[in-house]
């Protein structure tokens, strides 16, 4: 095992759950969790590894907050981290989605402006 593999798996990005250190890709119930623990803390990589693999390789884990785990075969569950949870990389997280404006609240916001318009105008007119 070595860091060139890992940074080699991180480089590819995989889209389905993989094992930054062996470079085996996750199956069954562990895919299932390990996508959905990268989606939901909007990770960058879904790139996962283990303690153990972490010091192998000579990486620490930094963030022990959001990890998951891994089930074997025979119902043994091992903790398991992402690889923005290291100090291999920069921790770096998904962008958020973009707070623009739709164009329905466009619209609303030029309907209040023309109003308040008209009505100061109109007030003026009247005074």
């Amino acid at each position: 095992m070595s860091k060139t593999k890992l940074n080699q798996t991180v480089k590819e990005n995989p889209m389905y759950p993989k094992n930054g250190v062996t470079q085996k890709s996750y199956k069954n119930t562990n895919h299932h969790t390990l996508n959905e623990s990268y989606e939901s803390n909007g990770y960058i990589h879904n790139v996962w590894v283990t303690e153990k693999q972490c010091e192998s390789v000579g990486v620490s884990v930094t963030d022990r907050s959001n990890q998951t785990h891994t089930v074997d075969r025979f119902g043994k569950q091992t903790e398991i981290f992402n690889i923005s949870q290291t100090d291999f990389m920069k921790p770096r997280k998904k962008k958020s989605v973009s707070c623009k404006p739709t164009q329905l609240q466009r619209i609303e916001t030029l309907e209040k402006l023309v109003h308040n318009l008209l009505e100061n105008q109109s007030q003026q007119v009247e005074g």
